[in-house]
C-alpha cells in the first residue's frame, strides 16, 4: 500500500503501521523508501510519525532516509 499512486492510500497505510507500533518495525525500510517518492506533505508527515512509533533498526533505514533527504533537498 505504501507503493500506491494514491497519496491517501499511502497515508492510511503509514498511519496503520504507526498504530501497530514496534510490532511493525520490519516495515521501517519500506517507509523510509516511500519518503523519497512522496510529494505530499501529509503523507511524509504520516510516514515520519510511523517511523517514530515503530522504532525500526537504525541500520535498516539509514540508507533509505539519506536517499529521501537528498531527493527532498533537490525539490523532489
Amino acid at each position: 500500500l505504501l507503493d500506491s499512486d494514491k497519496p491517501q492510500v499511502q497515508r492510511w497505510a503509514a498511519l496503520a503501521l504507526a498504530i501497530m507500533g514496534p510490532e511493525a518495525s520490519q516495515a521501517g525500510p519500506a517507509l523510509a523508501r516511500a519518503l523519497a517518492g512522496c510529494d505530499s506533505f501529509r503523507v511524509r508527515r504520516a510516514i515520519a510519525e510511523a517511523l517514530a512509533r515503530i522504532q525500526p533498526d537504525p541500520e535498516a533505514v539509514r540508507e533509505a532516509l539519506v536517499d529521501a533527504r537528498l531527493v527532498l533537498e533537490r525539490g523532489g
